[in-house]
């Protein structure tokens, strides 16, 4: 089988790849649906037999029914396949048209219900004070030193500078909390200008080791609001990560989306902050 720490250490946050690897063996021969980079991606989860079905040009949007063909005839003519990954809405939609049953794809497809396989996996079934003990010790912090991560669909995906923003508004609340993120993020050269300009006194680290693979850790997690992409299966991959954080006992800050149980009153990056700072600090700490 895929070694589920294994892939979260290569893949990172990546919702619907975590979602491949609990399901797939490394040496499975699979079918892997979508636009450009797909073999890669699968690559890094340790998938070695894989083929590719992918519009032509590997962009976005592309047409459906030529896609459907090209997953019927790789499913027919490669021979037996373990599944068809599917890690878009339009690939998803393919797999579907041609015929797969559900038990016959994953990734986007199979994200509902499968965050506490995933923790049950990374951290065991009976979760103690230990496990949490032994992540906030491999993160540097103290007893009793506030940590929030950010996560995000896909760790390229990270808004490095908007989660300096944020942990920066909490410090100008008074709470110096230790931020922590994935260092395959966006923005970091405006999130450094940002912690030299203020200055802020809050630790902030950028790890090599996925920060999903400590969240049992944290005090809180950050979700972002998504970017304004298509294609990108934000709603099943958000909440699949906010049910991982919440399954080891660390609330989740997003915006007022479906799932959120600590949302915010709007996408705003203030109200997002304010939300933030009541779950770390208590409520009614941000009025």
């Amino acid at each position: 089988m895929v070694e589920l720490p294994d892939a979260v250490h290569r893949a990172g946050s990546d919702a619907a790849g975590i979602a491949c690897a609990l399901d797939l063996g490394a040496g499975d021969e699979v079918v892997v649906v979508g636009a450009s980079g797909v073999r890669e991606r699968a690559s890094s989860l340790g998938l070695s037999r894989v083929s590719t079905v992918c519009p032509l040009g590997g962009g976005m949007p592309w047409r459906l029914a030529p896609v459907t063909r090209a997953v019927r005839h790789a499913w027919r003519e490669r021979g037996p396949c373990a599944m068809a990954v599917a890690w878009t809405p339009g690939a998803l939609s393919a797999c579907e048209a041609a015929g797969l049953s559900p038990a016959d794809r994953t990734g986007l497809g199979m994200l509902e219900g499968a965050a506490p396989r995933a923790a049950a996996m990374l951290w065991g079934r009976e979760r103690t004070g230990d496990v949490r003990r032994a992540c906030r010790e491999r993160l540097g912090l103290g007893p009793d030193e506030p940590a929030v991560c950010l996560l995000a669909e896909r760790p390229d995906e990270l808004d490095l500078a908007e989660f300096a923003y944020l942990t920066g508004l909490l410090e100008k609340a008074g709470v110096c909390v230790a931020g922590f993120a994935d260092r395959g993020g966006v923005g970091l050269d405006r999130a450094r200008r940002l912690v030299r300009r203020v200055p802020l006194r809050m630790r902030w680290s950028m790890r090599e080791e996925p920060v999903v693979s400590m969240l049992p850790g944290f005090d809180a997690a950050c979700l972002l609001p998504p970017p304004a992409r298509s294609g990108v299966p934000a709603a099943s991959a958000r909440r699949f990560l906010a049910d991982l954080a919440r399954g080891v006992g660390v609330r989740v800050v997003m915006g007022p989306e479906a799932g959120a149980t600590d949302a915010a009153t709007s996408f705003d990056r203030v109200a997002i902050a304010r939300r933030l700072l009541e779950v770390v600090c208590g409520e009614g700490a941000a009025r």
